[in-house]
């Protein structure tokens, strides 16, 4: 009898000692869902899902679950019970903590969401942004006043997580305090007034990693509404410029005896580093009628269809301007249906008729701001939106955007620039091929660079896709091949193609070269240059192409659709296999001790 309610009682406490280890594996599973729901939320998995509750409620629940699972009576009959009592208090302590904190978040979260349904009336987006603010300020209010946790009964594992909950509120406390900051200043750009001027990229006459701009606007913005002005042609703004805009002497000395750098708006993205750009742009427009602007925005093609996705078409002149054919129009059927210079007006005028029905979509009709938001980060991911201001507030939430177009020290990128005033970048392929060749001096490695232009024959044409360029055939590409390096380059020498300059644009090296392709051809730029031996990678930027430019770094093919880290290429085999197969007397030696 004895022996047999010791057994039942030794059950019935191995199911207690399963349940209990239950409760806490499904606290931690709730816990870790809810950890791993957190790190995924992001702008694309916001606007991918049903609206912003169908990603944080499921956060917010996981959470409850876990706090009402640690209340559970059966944890709490080991609360008496020394050490392993310590253990169950803490373990409620912190699902309590987070209990509070998903409690305060529900509850930011309902004026945000009715902020968003608003978004579209008077005043929408200022309250939106004001919204965001208490929301926040709630947040931080939660988080500054939680307490840090006695862990000194703790053991091992649960002293770790305690640690760890008490570091990421203190990180979580930093992140909520800029998220606070980069909304004051979105909500002070709101209520203005605030002047943008709107530089519109043509992707069929490519710059460095941008468009050529050869249309200008400025909106203006204030209490949160938006006017926009008529989008003119840059052509004519350089001759109504009182003086030279104010250029950083590196560039002037690469780019103003050629493009009339600082004065002729269309060449001034021949640099990639619109920090510098952006600050040249302001200044032409502070000495043309256009007069001091607060924000230089730059927005290309691809971008105008990443708008028209939140928007909806536009109609211009009766027809439907829609995300899927923006770029063909603007690019294409634009010059064939209006390519005759008699005809250039016209086109100019349908071009600006285009960019201002866009802009007044965007700022007048009820537009979901996060799947406007997403667009455009996604179109400053590939470098279709750039942007600028002298303000460092602003520029700090330009950078925090990633729109910033700033180079760095690792920064690489290849620009087939139009020098033919064609418009044939629509239609051109461009590839860059990078291998390492023998030959450094010790701690650094040499690589070649080979730039590869493919000029198609186009077919239907007209001539402003081919070019008015009286100094160039018609149909032969003339390029400017850029070649922005890495700050560390040094003994860059032309292998093929013919030399401009080389120079520094920023912390980079640039190396500029001549090409000129005839049509139904291709034809190479070649360089070679040295690296610091621990130079291991590059971050190679977008060129913002319609066909994007592949890369072929050893095996490595990519193309620069958004910025990508790369490491540079080994020593290719065939070196070490020539090197094998002519053994230098030391190898030789070592070698035949091997064998022996």
């Amino acid at each position: 009898m004895l022996r047999n309610a010791i057994r039942g009682a030794l059950a019935i406490l191995g199911l207690y000692v399963l349940a209990v280890g239950y409760q806490l594996w499904s606290i931690h599973h709730d816990l870790t869902r809810a950890e791993t729901a957190v790190s995924g939320l992001t702008l694309e998995s916001i606007d991918g899902a049903d609206g912003i509750r169908a990603i944080v409620d499921p956060v917010l629940g996981s959470i409850d679950d876990a706090a009402a699972t640690a209340d559970s009576p059966l944890l709490g009959a080991l609360t008496p019970i020394p050490v392993a009592g310590d253990q169950i208090d803490g373990v409620r302590s912190l699902t309590g903590r987070l209990e509070e904190i998903s409690t305060t978040t529900n509850l930011a979260l309902v004026g945000v969401e009715a902020a968003l349904d608003a978004a579209g009336d008077d005043g929408g987006k200022v309250a939106l942004t004001s919204a965001g603010l208490d929301a926040v300020g709630l947040l931080r209010d939660e988080v500054s006043l939680a307490s840090t946790i006695d862990t000194s009964t703790f053991l091992g594992p649960l002293r770790r997580a305690a640690d760890r909950f008490d570091g990421e509120l203190l990180d979580a406390d930093q992140d909520l305090a800029e998220l606070e900051q980069r909304l004051a200043v979105a909500r002070d750009l709101l209520v203005g007034p605030t002047r943008i001027l709107v530089l519109a990229a043509n992707n069929a006459e490519i710059r460095a990693g941008m468009g050529m701009h050869l249309s200008a606007g400025v909106v203006t913005i204030t209490d949160g509404d938006f006017d926009t002005s008529d989008f003119v042609s840059t052509t004519p703004l350089g001759k109504q410029a009182e003086g030279r805009a104010e250029v950083p002497s590196e560039l002037e000395r690469m780019y103003r005896r050629i493009w009339d750098f600082g004065r002729e708006w269309r060449t001034t993205s021949t640099s990639p580093n619109f920090p510098a750009v952006g600050a040249i742009f302001a200044d032409l427009a502070r000495r043309t009628p256009i007069g001091d602007v607060d924000l230089i925005l730059s927005i290309d093609a691809p971008a105008l269809g990443d708008l028209l996705e939140a928007t909806g078409p536009v109609e211009v002149e009766g027809r439907a301007i829609t995300a899927d054919n923006a770029v063909d129009v603007l690019l294409r059927d634009n010059y064939l249906e209006l390519g005759d210079p008699s005809q250039s007006p016209e086109r100019r005028e349908l071009q600006s008729e285009v960019a201002t029905a866009i802009f007044d979509a965007v700022t007048q009709r009820d537009v979901d701001v996060i799947e406007l938001a997403t667009g455009l980060a996604d179109a400053a991911d590939g470098r279709h939106v750039l942007a600028w201001s002298a303000d460092p507030a602003v520029q700090e939430l330009i950078e925090a955007l990633g729109a910033d177009g700033a180079l760095t020290d690792r920064s690489m990128l290849v620009s087939f620039q139009n020098a033919t005033a064609s418009k044939r970048d629509y239609y051109i392929d461009t590839r860059v091929r990078l291998e390492p060749v023998e030959g450094a001096a010790p701690g650094s490695r040499r690589f070649r660079a080979t730039a590869t232009l493919e000029n198609p024959v186009v077919d239907p044409t007209a001539p402003y896709v081919d070019s008015l360029n009286r100094l160039v055939p018609v149909g032969v590409h003339r390029a400017f091949v850029t070649f922005t390096l890495p700050g560390g380059v040094t003994d860059i020498e032309v292998l093929a193609a013919d030399l401009s300059t080389i120079g520094t644009d920023g912390p980079t090296t640039v190396a500029n070269l001549w090409l000129r392709v005839p049509e139904g051809t291709s034809d190479d730029a070649t360089i070679e240059f040295t690296v610091p031996s621990d130079l291991q990678s590059v971050e190679v930027l977008p060129s913002a192409r319609i066909r994007p430019t592949t890369y072929e770094f050893g095996p490595v093919t990519f193309t620069d659709q958004v910025a990508r880290s790369v490491a540079l290429p080994s020593v290719p085999t065939m070196l070490s296999e020539r090197r094998a197969q002519q053994p230098q007397l030391p190898e030789a030696g070592a070698l035949i001790v091997f064998f022996m």
